[in-house]
């Protein structure tokens, strides 16, 4: 089983592990469905942890706006 780990926007949690993305703007929904289209095929995500801190710069830093991040693992479906 692969994993990766990422640091990406805390507001991310619910849609990538619960698929409910009800308390997420149009343009935050957008952000995150460009990234996971660009960058995140056949991965899912499988946890995240509440180290959850504000941050300039962050591995989705082209897709979103500084804000709070928090780490994401992500397993991959083609392994």
């Amino acid at each position: 089983m692969n994993t990766i780990e990422l640091f990406l926007p805390s507001h991310w949690a619910s849609p990538l592990l619960n698929a409910d993305d009800s308390g997420m703007s149009d343009v935050e929904c957008d952000e995150l469905n460009l990234f996971m289209d660009n960058e995140l095929i056949d991965y899912r995500c499988v946890d995240v942890d509440e180290d959850k801190v504000f941050v300039k710069h962050h591995d989705a830093h082209q897709y979103a706006l500084p804000c709070d991040c928090s780490t994401f693992t992500f397993m991959e479906l083609n392994s």
